[in-house]
């Protein structure tokens, strides 16, 4: 997971869910979810409090905007993801960082019908042509999805800035193997949105020993490469 980070930004994960360590205002949030969800949304936010606490940060209840959207303290940006087998989160200093978005995926192809939904006209032609080169990294990734876990990064890192919902057709992502990185290109058109946010970002991505696709987005405070 780390690996797919840029400097200066703290993860932390774990490959198990667990319910425990859960604060109470957090537990209000999910008091009427199933427990599977409820173990997901508490060890998240444990790991976030992990770097939270490594950032210098007090470390309190994580609660949410009434888009979902995480609340974390004045000061920081972050992100959490988590699918079956992994669950992290990722957390950095605002004056560094404009927004941060990681995203967790199963190193699996994606499902017909969802392919159709995800990439486009661009993607389609890049896909053929990854899936018949070697990318020198393994494990290598199921490409599709790797587009898809980046839309997911990119998305998440948008919605703090734009404060728009966007759809998968509305960035454009070319993954670069050889450097385990990509880019994605703003191609909707709110012009409003794109200048809160931003029209290109950069992202790296990683196969995990534990056969998940990671893939993280991170937005500069101000211009610096990773």
């Amino acid at each position: 997971m780390r690996s797919a980070l840029p400097p200066g930004i703290e993860c932390e994960w774990t490959s198990e869910a667990a319910s425990t360590g859960i604060l109470p205002e957090e537990a209000a949030l999910v008091a009427g979810a199933v427990p599977s969800r409820r173990a997901e949304f508490a060890q998240v936010r444990k790991c976030a409090r992990v770097c939270l606490t490594r950032l210098g940060f007090v470390p309190g209840p994580i609660l949410t905007t009434p888009q979902r959207e995480p609340i974390w303290p004045q000061g920081s940006v972050g992100s959490m993801t988590h699918c079956r087998g992994l669950y992290a989160a990722s957390l950095g200093y605002a004056v560094d960082y404009a927004a941060i978005g990681i995203d967790a995926e199963p190193n699996h192809a994606l499902p017909r019908d969802v392919c159709g939904s995800v990439i486009q006209g661009s993607e389609r032609a890049m896909l053929d042509q990854l899936a018949h080169s070697r990318s020198r990294r393994w494990p290598e990734p199921a490409w599709d999805r790797l587009v898809f876990s980046a839309k997911e990064s990119i998305f998440k890192a948008w919605f703090p800035l734009a404060k728009v919902w966007i759809d998968f057709d509305e960035f454009v992502v070319d993954i670069h193997p050889s450097t385990g990185s990509f880019t994605g290109v703003y191609a909707g058109d709110d012009e409003w949105a794109a200048a809160r946010a931003f029209v290109e970002v950069a992202g790296r991505w990683a196969v995990t020993d534990t056969g998940h696709i990671v893939t993280a987005a991170a937005v500069p405070a101000f211009p610096v490469t990773f």
